[in-house]
Formats: structure tokens, C-alpha cells, sequence
């Protein structure tokens, strides 16, 4: 049995955009969406951090630690 692929013209013609263009907006919407949550994140760990550090905790070690994982992360988004 022989597989038949739709024609690319075809595919552009109902989706009203070329399919390849579509598939790049929903990879940078995703993208821009666990940028952004990164970035809360991150945001997050340093005011739990500084309320860690008023109640007595060592504040440089979790500073260390967030800098590592946020670097980590930051590494991966390249």
C-alpha cells in the first residue's frame, strides 16, 4: 500500500499560511512562555532567599546554590 502525502500548495491553501510558519510561531510562543517562567522563577528563589536570610539562615550558600542552577538554566535556554 503506498502512502500519499498532501500536497504543500494544497496544506497552505486551506491553512491560509505555509505550514512550516505556523509550526514556528507555536515553537517561539512555548519558547517565550518557559523564558518568562524561568525568569519568575528565579525571581521567586531570590525573595525566598532574602526572607531565609532574615529569619537566620546562611543567605550565601543559597545564593551559591540559586546562581548554579540558575546558570544551569540558563545555559539550556541557549
Amino acid at each position: 500500500m503506498s502512502r500519499q502525502n498532501a500536497d504543500p500548495m494544497l496544506v497552505t491553501e486551506i491553512l491560509g499560511v505555509h505550514p512550516q510558519l505556523l509550526l514556528d510561531d507555536i515553537i517561539n510562543g512555548a519558547n517565550e512562555t518557559i523564558y518568562e517562567s524561568v525568569d519568575s522563577l528565579e525571581d521567586f528563589l531570590r525573595g525566598w532567599i532574602e526572607e531565609k536570610e532574615k529569619a537566620g539562615a546562611d543567605g550565601d550558600e543559597l545564593r551559591r546554590e540559586m546562581d548554579q542552577v540558575s546558570g544551569t538554566l540558563k545555559y539550556k535556554r541557549m
